[in-house]
């Protein structure tokens, strides 16, 4: 008896080791995608919040978006560089809106202008929060991700 009930433990703490996001599992070297998945458009009035973190101790997540389109103004993503929203925010340029606040990223983005961000604290993770309004939903995103060693010399200011 005590086996099976050690075996179930751990079966239950494995699955709370790995992070979901709807039907995809966010870890280094797969892709963090909206909640409406690959081929719509993500889900109205979302509130999620999503951390990745290495695989490994000692790397740091890299996500780089190749397709960004998410309504202006009202619906946004939200970056911290850490493993949870009390993490510092990356900014956006974007200003402050009622339903949002400051910092969201938004927009149909491509090119040099696609989000691309990197983990600079202790644990390696990134945090993402996605809200969305009840009406106007847009294509959402498609990120890679990867994980590495950290850039040992820091980006200039």
């Amino acid at each position: 008896m005590k086996k099976h009930l050690l075996l179930f433990v751990l079966l239950v703490v494995s699955a709370f080791q790995i992070k979901s996001f709807g039907q995809q599992t966010l870890s280094c070297g797969g892709q963090f995608i909206d909640n409406g998945g690959i081929s719509a458009a993500y889900l109205p009035n979302s509130n999620q919040t999503i951390t990745i973190c290495p695989n490994n101790p000692g790397q740091v997540v890299f996500v780089n978006f190749t397709s960004f389109n998410v309504e202006t103004t009202f619906d946004g993503l939200f970056v911290y560089n850490g493993d949870s929203i009390n993490a510092p925010q990356i900014m956006s340029n974007n200003a402050a809106t009622t339903l949002l606040g400051a910092g969201a990223f938004w927009g149909n983005l491509t090119g040099a202008n696609l989000p691309q961000f990197t983990a600079s604290n202790p644990s390696g993770c990134l945090t993402f929060v996605f809200k969305s309004d009840n009406s106007v939903n847009k294509d959402g995103w498609v990120a890679n991700i990867t994980c590495g060693a950290a850039n040992p010399c820091p980006a200039p200011t």
